[in-house]
C-alpha cells in the first residue's frame, strides 16, 4: 500500500508540467538575455584591452617626439637652440648663434614671420636653412624636424621670400659701399688702382626646370647693383627647353651675374639667365636693371667681358696666374705682367666668395628641388643672407679654407668667352696702359730701395 504522506511520481510529474516547466516564448526570451550577456561581456573584454593597450602605446610615445612641430619642443630643434656646442651649432647653422638670433628677431620685427601655432620662428628659419645649408630634400628635413611634408613646403617657400624681400636693404650698390677698405687703399702696390669698386666675374648655377625664359630683375632696381659674376648653379629643364639653359660643358643651368665689392660682399646680383648666355649679353642686360657704373669708377672682370667703360680687364696675352708664378718663384718681367699679376690678386675676392657660398650653401652645387622660379629667387636670398653674416661675423668666419674656396668656384678658359679686340674701348685701353705703368714704377722704386 502506497504511504499518502509521500508524494507519487505521477503527482510530481503532474506539479512539473502544470507550474515549473516554461513555455517556449519565456524559453526563446532567457536564450536572447543569455547571449546578449556573453556578447556584453565580449564588448567589456575588448574595452578593456583597447584601454591597456592605449596606456601601453602611450607609455612607449611619451619618450619620442610627434610627427609634427610643437612650438620648438621637437627633440632636434630644441637640442640645436639650447643643447649643441656653439662650434656645432655654427658647423650645422652656417653662422654663430648670435647671428641666428638676430636674423630671426630681424624676420619677425619687419613682420615677415611668427611664432606658428606648432612650429616657433626659431624651427621655420632652421627649416630653411637645413635644406640651404646641407642640400637635404624635404622629405628628409621633414623626418629630422618631425614635421610634416606640407609644413616644411610651406615654412621653406616663407622664409625664401621673406630674404629675397630683405635683399635690398643688405644688398645695394653706393659709393661708401664701394670704399676700399685700407688694407688696399694704404698699399703702395694697389694705389694705381683707387679707382677700382670692387671685382665682378660670372657663375653658373644648377636648375632642376625652367618656367619660364625672361631673366627676372633683383627685388629692387631702385638700388644700382655692382660689380657682375656668372656663377655655375645646376638647373633642370623640360627637354623641349634645354637647349639654351645648357652651358658648354653641357650642364643645365642659370646663369648668374653678381658683383662684390673688396669687404666681401655683394653689392649686385642678377639671376635667371640662360646657362648658354654669352657673358657680355648678360652684363648689358645689367646696365639696364640697376648696374649704372660711375665714370672714371671700374670693376675688375675676366676678359671675358671685353674692356668697356666701367670694367677693367687684364692684358691678353701675358701671363697672370698667381700660383703657378708663386710655385715656380717667379717675378713680373715688364708693366703687363705685373699689372696682370695685380689685377688677379684683387679679382680673386670675388673667386673666393663664390667658392665660400657654395660650400655654406650647399644647395647651390646641385639642382634643387623647386621650381626655376624659387631657383633664381633662392639665389637673392644667399646673396643677402650672405651680407647679413657678414655684417654680424668676421670674415674668419666666413672663410674656412681660402684656397679651397677658390678653386670651388674657379672656371676653366673653356668657360671664359672671347671678345674681338676691337670692340674693347680705346679709352678704357689707354687707361689700362697708364695704370700698368704706374705699377711698374712703383715696383721698381720699391725694389730699389729695398735693395739699397
Amino acid at each position: 500500500m502506497d504511504n499518502p504522506s509521500l508524494p507519487t511520481d505521477q503527482s510530481n510529474t503532474q506539479h512539473l508540467t502544470a507550474t515549473e516547466v516554461p513555455d517556449n516564448e519565456l524559453i526563446a526570451t532567457l536564450a536572447a538575455a543569455g547571449i546578449a550577456i556573453v556578447e556584453l561581456d565580449k564588448i567589456m573584454i575588448s574595452i578593456a584591452a583597447a584601454g591597456v593597450a592605449c596606456k601601453y602605446l602611450s607609455s612607449i610615445w611619451s619618450t619620442y617626439e610627434p610627427y609634427h612641430g610643437d612650438g620648438g619642443q621637437a627633440r632636434y630643434t630644441r637640442y640645436l637652440l639650447n643643447e649643441v656646442r656653439p662650434d656645432l651649432f655654427h658647423e650645422i647653422v652656417r653662422m654663430e648663434r648670435t647671428t641666428f638670433t638676430n636674423l630671426v628677431e630681424e624676420l619677425k620685427t619687419n613682420g615677415y614671420i611668427k611664432d606658428g601655432r606648432l612650429v616657433s620662428a626659431e624651427e621655420q628659419v632652421l627649416i630653411f636653412l637645413d635644406i640651404v645649408c646641407h642640400n637635404n630634400n624635404m622629405r628628409q628635413t621633414a623626418v629630422k624636424f618631425h614635421c610634416g611634408l606640407y609644413t616644411i613646403q610651406r615654412y621653406f617657400a616663407l622664409i625664401l621670400d621673406s630674404l629675397y624681400n630683405m635683399y635690398p636693404n643688405y644688398v645695394k650698390f653706393d659709393l661708401e659701399s664701394c670704399k676700399q677698405p685700407s688694407r688696399i687703399s694704404e698699399d703702395p702696390k694697389y694705389r694705381p688702382l683707387h679707382s677700382a669698386l670692387g671685382a665682378l666675374d660670372g657663375v653658373l648655377c644648377f636648375s632642376r626646370r625652367a618656367a619660364f625664359q625672361s631673366t627676372q630683375s633683383p627685388p629692387s632696381s631702385t638700388h644700382p647693383q655692382l660689380s657682375s659674376s656668372t656663377v655655375f648653379i645646376p638647373a633642370g629643364v623640360p627637354s623641349e627647353l634645354q637647349s639654351p639653359w645648357r652651358n658648354r660643358k653641357g650642364f643645365l643651368a642659370q646663369n648668374v651675374l653678381a658683383a662684390v665689392n673688396f669687404n666681401f660682399e655683394f653689392v649686385y646680383v642678377l639671376a635667371g639667365w640662360e646657362g648658354s648666355a654669352h657673358d657680355t649679353r648678360v652684363f648689358n642686360d645689367a646696365t639696364s636693371k640697376g648696374l649704372k657704373i660711375a665714370k672714371k669708377k671700374y670693376f675688375l672682370a675676366d676678359a671675358g667681358y671685353g674692356l668697356r667703360h666701367g670694367l677693367m680687364t687684364p692684358f691678353r696675352g701675358t701671363q697672370h696666374h698667381l700660383k703657378e708664378q708663386a710655385n715656380a718663384g717667379k717675378k713680373p718681367s715688364n708693366n703687363k705682367e705685373l699689372y696682370n699679376l695685380r689685377h688677379a690678386t684683387l679679382r680673386n675676392i670675388v673667386e673666393r666668395i663664390f667658392g665660400c657660398i657654395k660650400r655654406k650653401f650647399s644647395i647651390l652645387q646641385a639642382p634643387p628641388e623647386i621650381e626655376l622660379k624659387k631657383q633664381v629667387r633662392l639665389v637673392y636670398a644667399l646673396c643677402m643672407l650672405w651680407n647679413f653674416i657678414r655684417s654680424h661675423e668676421s670674415i674668419g668666419n666666413l672663410f674656412d679654407d681660402p684656397d679651397e674656396d677658390a678653386r670651388t668656384y674657379r672656371r676653366t678658359r673653356m668657360d671664359t668667352d672671347t671678345v674681338n679686340l676691337d670692340e674693347e674701348d680705346s679709352k678704357m685701353n689707354a687707361r689700362r696702359e697708364q695704370i700698368s705703368r704706374n705699377l711698374w714704377k712703383q715696383y721698381v722704386e720699391y725694389n730699389y730701395n729695398k735693395q739699397s
